[in-house]
């Protein structure tokens, strides 16, 4: 009995030895105790890259926005002194007299000691346009000047150089209008809705190939 239980006490010292050597000098399964450090380390040099990059980025979008800011201040500088220099042309303007006039029945603009008619308000329905007013020529009929008028026959004067767009636009009554050669140019739309009428003109100047190219009814 006593050979046994020393048997048996050597066979659980021989086992104890065996076990506690290979848990503590085997093989590191991946349940290791040591492993998360190397992972740790890892996880860190990671974040670290990914902060210096938004660092990085962050710089670019501030460096952005500062452009934009200072694009924005001189595109607004710039507004401001071209509303500025049109102020200041405006009121130039105002005081060489462009402002409308009126003389008998007739409105018009004087610029730079010329006049455009802009309008006409009397009852006659034959009329011929001055060639002057107060000393200074007669030089354009503006925009919409006889628009949706009662006249039937008109007759511009040799001083007048442009008719603006629109000029006798719905005057469904105008029959005859004469235009001198020293007309050179007629924008769109100048006799649109005068069904009836004739224009009178030198052969072959501005007015009749106008007038023509229109399919207008010419006489020279």
């Amino acid at each position: 009995m006593k050979i046994l239980k020393v048997g048996g006490v050597l066979l659980l010292a021989a086992a104890a030895v065996f076990f506690g050597f290979h848990f503590f000098f085997g093989e590191r399964n991946t349940a290791d105790p040591m492993e998360p450090m190397e992972n740790e380390g890892n996880d860190t040099g990671a974040q670290m890259e990914e902060l210096a990059y938004y660092r990085e980025r962050s710089q670019q979008l501030e460096t952005e926005l500062s452009q934009l800011k200072q694009d924005q201040y001189t595109a607004n500088q710039e507004y401001e002194a071209r509303i500025s220099e049109l102020e200041l042309l405006l009121r130039a303007q105002e005081e060489q007299g462009e402002a409308p006039q009126t003389i008998a029945t007739y409105t018009y603009t004087v610029s730079e000691n010329a006049i455009t008619i802009t309008g006409y308000s009397g009852g006659e329905t034959k009329i011929t346009i001055p060639d002057t007013i107060d000393g200074l020529s007669v030089v354009a009929i503006g925009r919409e000047a006889f628009k949706n008028s009662a006249l039937t026959e008109v007759v511009i004067p040799d001083t007048v150089k442009k008719i603006d767009w629109f000029a006798f636009y719905g005057s469904r009554a105008l029959t005859a209008v004469t235009i001198p050669s020293s007309v050179t140019k007629i924008e769109y739309g100048v006799f649109d809705g005068c069904e009836a009428l004739t224009v009178h003109c030198v052969k072959n100047s501005y007015a009749d190939k106008y007038a023509r190219s229109y399919g207008m009814r010419v006489t020279n």
